[in-house]
């Protein structure tokens, strides 16, 4: 079933919350996953909410290399994970007990499937004809024009993967290879979130860009929205301005251009 948890919400032990082993690591990077180790060992293992800690203490505590730390840290940060603040010349990291997680019926399934693995018999491997794929591909160079390789066909992106792809651009993912899996779980939760709100790729990459840059403070200052702030701040953003989309979105599309590339509105 579908849900949400708090896997850091204060239990009454200082052990590790079921639901974030069962939920947060079966998605975040092993590195991450290290560095939540470390930090519960230091908050909940002593009973605080929070603790002052060096990068070279959690190069101590998780065995990383320094680089691996701090990349570990921008993962857990952008997911909501942990809460970090100024301390003198190092930070204070906490849980965040707020932080909720949707939780996924395939992680559920993969349990279940766990639970009862031992009564599951191996399905046979069958071998496969490879000749008949043979065949067809010559058929194929057959049936061309002047016998040239029939040309691939243009495969259009679903509407999950162009939302994907245009809150990713949004939000300053321009490498979408080098993901983090929690990233990507993220990208693709709130993208969900988007299209059942009835919006479009090209909301996100036009209107909803525009006004972040013009109007929301964060944008004002150069600062790249997070998805959580894209879900959270975009019905400020009007869907029918003056009455008139067509011209609205035009006149939206050249604010964009003069602040993001400095031309004449």
């Amino acid at each position: 079933m579908s849900g949400t948890k708090k896997p850091f919400a204060d239990p009454e032990y200082t052990q590790v919350s079921n639901d974030a082993l069962d939920y947060v690591l079966p998605v975040c990077s092993p590195a991450c996953w290290k560095l939540l180790s470390a930090i519960i060992r230091k908050t909940k293992g002593w009973h605080k909410a929070e603790d002052e800690l060096s990068y070279s203490q959690l190069e101590l505590l998780t065995g990383m290399a320094r680089a691996t730390v701090a990349e570990a840290i921008k993962e857990a940060l952008e997911a909501g994970y942990i809460e970090r603040k100024r301390a003198g010349v190092s930070f204070e990291y906490s849980l965040n007990k707020d932080f909720e997680l949707q939780t996924s019926s395939e992680i559920e399934l993969v349990q279940e499937l766990n639970q009862t693995s031992s009564e599951i018999e191996p399905i046979p491997v069958q071998k496969l004809n490879t000749q008949k794929k043979e065949i067809k591909t010559e058929r194929n160079k057959a049936g061309a024009p002047n016998g040239a390789a029939p040309e691939p066909t243009h495969k259009e992106p679903t509407a999950s993967q162009a939302m994907f792809q245009a809150l990713a651009d949004v939000c300053g993912y321009t490498d979408l290879k080098q993901l983090t899996q929690t990233a990507r779980g993220v990208l693709n939760r709130h993208e969900k979130q988007l299209r059942a709100a009835g919006y479009t790729p090209e909301f996100i990459a036009q209107d909803f860009r525009a006004w972040w840059y013009q109007h929301d403070f964060r944008g004002r200052k150069r600062q790249k929205p997070t998805p959580d702030q894209v879900v959270k701040t975009i019905d400020t953003v009007p869907r029918d301005l003056a009455g008139d989309y067509e011209a609205g979105l035009e006149r939206r599309r050249k604010e964009a251009a003069a602040i993001l590339y400095g031309e004449n509105a």
